[in-house]
C-alpha cells in the first residue's frame, strides 16, 4: 500500500506521518517512510556527489534542515539535470516503490508526484517539461498512491511554524504564497483524493487521516 502526503513546508506532514506510522505499526503493519522529491532522489544525489567528486548522504539519511539547504542551494537552470531527474523517477517511483510496498507493508511518501510537478514549475518556469516524452513516460509508469493527502495551511502559518522550528534555510513567505497558489490550482483540478485542513489541532487531523486510511486498508 502506498500513502502520499503533499503540501507546503511546515504544513504538518512530518507530524502526521509519524503519528500514522505509530498507529499502523501497532496494528501489525510494516511501515516505511520515504522522502520523495524529484531532483533529490537517491540516484540523483549519487550522481551529483559523483560529479562533485565527493560523498554525501542519501536524502533519507539527511535531516530536514540538510534537505532544505540542498533545495535552496540548487542552481536555477539546467534542462539536462531536469531531464535526468525525471528519467530517474521512472525507476524510483515505478520499480523501487512497487518493491517497497509489497505484501503487508505500507509505504508512506513525504511528498510525491504533484509536489515535484510544482517544484519543477517554480524552478523552471519557462520549460514545458510536461510536454516531454520522458515526463509522459514517467506519468504512465509511476506507482499511483492508494491514498493521497494534501495538507493545507496559510503561508503565514507555514512561516510561523518555520520560525518556531528555527529552520536555517526557510523559504521566504512570498515564495510560499506562490507555491500555495500552485497547490490550490491543482486541488481544484482534483489531483489528490483528500484535502486536509491543517489549521486545526493535531489530534482531530490525525483522527481524520486514520479513518480514511482504515477505510482503504
Amino acid at each position: 500500500m502506498l500513502i502520499s502526503f503533499s503540501g507546503l513546508d511546515c504544513s504538518g506532514k512530518s507530524t502526521q506521518i509519524n503519528l500514522l506510522k505509530e498507529y499502523l505499526q501497532k496494528k501489525g503493519y510494516e511501515v516505511e517512510e520515504v522522502w520523495s522529491r524529484g531532483g533529490y532522489t537517491p540516484g540523483i544525489e549519487k550522481l551529483k556527489n559523483l560529479l562533485r567528486g565527493g560523498k554525501g548522504k542519501a536524502p533519507e539519511e539527511q535531516t530536514a534542515e540538510e534537505r532544505q539547504a540542498k533545495v535552496a542551494a540548487e542552481p536555477r537552470g539546467g534542462k539536462l539535470l531536469l531531464w535526468v531527474s525525471i528519467l530517474d523517477l521512472i525507476s524510483y517511483w515505478g520499480c523501487t516503490f512497487k518493491k517497497k510496498s509489497r505484501g503487508k507493508k505500507v509505504l508512506i511518501c513525504d511528498r510525491y508526484y504533484w509536489d515535484s510537478y510544482i517544484d519543477f514549475k517554480l524552478k523552471y518556469p519557462k520549460v514545458r517539461f510536461e510536454k516531454w516524452i520522458v515526463w509522459k513516460w514517467m506519468t504512465a509508469r509511476y506507482m499511483k498512491p492508494d491514498v493521497s493527502f494534501v495538507l493545507t495551511v496559510t503561508p503565514e502559518e507555514s512561516m510561523r511554524r518555520s520560525d518556531l522550528k528555527f529552520e536555517p534555510f526557510p523559504e521566504p513567505q512570498e515564495k510560499r504564497e506562490e507555491r500555495l497558489h500552485r497547490y490550490l490550482e491543482e486541488i481544484k483540478n482534483g489531483r489528490w483524493q483528500h484535502e486536509i485542513d491543517c489549521m486545526r489541532e493535531i489530534e482531530p487531523i490525525q483522527d481524520e487521516i486514520r479513518r480514511i486510511v482504515d477505510e482503504n486498508l
